[in-house]
């Protein structure tokens, strides 16, 4: 294998084009495409494992399957039709709906002194054109 193949390109900067960062496109162009190809909204930057590690994932996962068919050929079957029941509805049911971050009626921190948040301006200055 060559080293190139094998050297690390950090990613460019958003906008980046070959002459800079401010390059010879024009302000409203689009960015040039992207070099590494989106996996599920990512860069390409999926782990790659060895082939071993492929094969040990495989066993285990099977593994574990049968080590489930196992217990569950060792409940009494009411048991384990109460359990299937059970799970059934825990997963027809969904997550859960996610808490909010404060209770209900609770007052927000105050910013800490020297932190406090600008005030918003009440209209922007008309900007005219001229003629």
């Amino acid at each position: 294998m060559h080293e190139a193949a094998l050297r690390v390109v950090p990613p460019r900067p958003i906008g980046a084009g070959r002459a800079g960062i401010h390059g010879d496109r024009a302000a409203g162009s689009p960015a040039p495409p992207s070099r590494t190809r989106p996996v599920s909204g990512y860069p390409s930057r999926v782990t790659k494992h060895s082939k071993f590690e492929r094969q040990r994932r495989a066993a285990e996962t099977t593994r574990v399957q049968e080590v489930e068919r196992a217990w569950q050929g060792s409940i009494p079957a009411p048991i384990a039709a109460e359990f299937d029941a059970v799970v059934r509805a825990a997963k027809a049911r969904g997550p859960r709906e996610r808490q909010p971050d404060m209770a209900p009626g609770t007052m927000p921190r105050p910013p800490r002194p020297g932190h406090e948040p600008k005030p918003k301006k009440e209209e922007p200055s008309p900007r005219g054109r001229r003629s």
